[in-house]
C-alpha cells in the first residue's frame, strides 16, 4: 500500500504541476511588457479537484481492477497490438510524432486575427 501512495502523491502532484502553468495562470500584454496574472478561485478549485482524484485514482487502482477483472474485455486485437510493439512501428510513430510538433507551431499564433474592413 505505501508504493501506492507513493505514486498516488506524484500522480497528483503531476496534475499540480502541469494544469496549474497551463489553466491556472494568465498572460496578459501591458503595453509593450507580458504580465502574468492568476486565474479565478473556481479554475483552481477544479485543479485541486482534478488533483484528488487522480490521488484516488492511483491510490485505489489495484482494488478497482480486482472488482472488474473478470469482465473485462481486450481493447485491442492480439494483432494490432503485436504490430504497435514492433521497434520499426515504434520509430515511425515517434518520428511522425517529432514532425508533427516541429510543424504545429506554423499552424497555430496567439496573434488577434485581422480581417480587412
Amino acid at each position: 500500500m505505501s508504493r501506492y501512495l507513493k505514486s498516488a502523491f506524484f500522480s497528483a502532484l503531476l496534475v499540480w504541476a502541469v494544469a496549474f502553468p497551463v489553466l491556472g495562470l494568465k498572460l496578459s500584454i501591458v503595453g509593450i511588457n507580458l504580465e502574468v496574472h492568476g486565474t479565478g478561485p473556481v479554475t483552481l478549485t477544479i485543479i485541486a479537484l482534478c488533483s484528488v482524484l487522480m490521488f484516488l485514482r492511483v491510490l485505489f487502482s489495484q482494488q478497482v481492477g480486482a472488482l472488474f477483472k473478470g469482465n473485462r474485455a481486450p481493447l485491442v486485437s492480439p494483432k494490432v497490438s503485436q504490430f504497435l510493439t514492433l521497434p520499426r512501428t515504434q520509430r515511425y510513430i515517434i518520428i511522425g510524432l517529432i514532425v508533427a510538433a516541429l510543424i504545429w507551431p506554423f499552424f497555430g499564433s496567439r496573434a488577434p486575427s485581422t480581417s480587412p474592413p
